[in-house]
């Protein structure tokens, strides 16, 4: 159980870092995760067709504020202390990002336009948004930790792979257009992808440090050194993984639109 605890708290340490704070609110990067949150939970609620969703969506972020003072009354150490302007925002936020959700959908119904980069533009957008976020969050690459402004790289490197996963979605439903068979539209998204995420994290190192040297450091320290050659298996099968959630997402608001 220790190891779990200490595994969670190490991962979400830097959600704590503090973006804005006067006396009645609150922002930190946990502020992001509480949008995101009440929009998914608020698609779900409405894939499956839910009575009184947003009634119900309101008492599931307040029973996510309950269990977090839970968990801090016993001791678990998951979460670190909130003050309460933030656990309220966070409810607030939770629901800012299901109202957000509700009239983007409205606004745009699901559709497709014809064109390379806005094919199912919101799908994609929510996709690609989520996991350069998470992958960002909680990928330890060893170099961060040398970098003289690490959570500006990480920031950069963010907006870059969102960029980049959005396009890969973009390419993918251009395949799909040309009827293209899905077992090679993915081989030659992961053959394409593998250099252009390598690429983008050389342009990041490059705007913050403008020096070569910590290039070759960071290829090092994760990808060069025989116990990071993970790093490079997982940077094969990212785009399976990006496409595998970009199709669970694009079949739930299916479902809300279909409703």
């Amino acid at each position: 159980m220790d190891w779990i605890i200490k595994t969670v708290y190490t991962n979400t340490l830097w959600l704590y870092k503090v973006i804005y704070s006067n006396p009645i609110f609150f922002i930190d990067f946990w502020t992001f995760n509480h949008i995101w949150s009440g929009a998914f939970i608020f698609i779900l609620l409405s894939a499956y067709k839910v009575k009184r969703k947003w009634f119900v969506l309101i008492l599931i972020l307040l029973a996510y504020e309950i269990i977090e003072i839970l968990f801090r009354i016993f001791a678990l150490n998951l979460f670190k202390p909130e003050i309460i302007k933030d656990q309220v925002n966070d409810i607030i936020f939770g629901g800012f990002g299901a109202v957000l959700c509700y009239y983007l959908i409205k606004f745009r119904k699901g559709k497709s336009i014809n064109k390379f980069h806005l094919r199912y533009p919101l799908t994609t957008f929510f996709t690609a948004g989520t996991i350069s976020y998470l992958y960002i969050g909680f990928t330890n690459f060893i170099f961060f930790t040398t970098l003289h402004n690490p959570l500006l790289f990480k920031f950069i490197y963010f907006l870059f792979l969102w960029f980049a996963f959005y396009y890969l979605l973009q390419t993918y439903e251009t395949f799909k257009l040309k009827n293209i068979d899905e077992l090679k539209t993915i081989s030659l998204l992961t053959i394409i992808s593998l250099p252009i995420f390598i690429i983008l994290q050389i342009i990041a190192i490059l705007i913050l440090t403008n020096n070569q040297e910590n290039l070759f450091s960071f290829f090092l320290a994760n990808y060069l050194h025989s116990t990071k050659i993970s790093n490079l298996v997982f940077f094969l099968i990212l785009p399976v993984i990006v496409i595998m959630i970009y199709k669970v997402f694009k079949r739930l608001i299916e479902r809300v639109i279909s409703g």
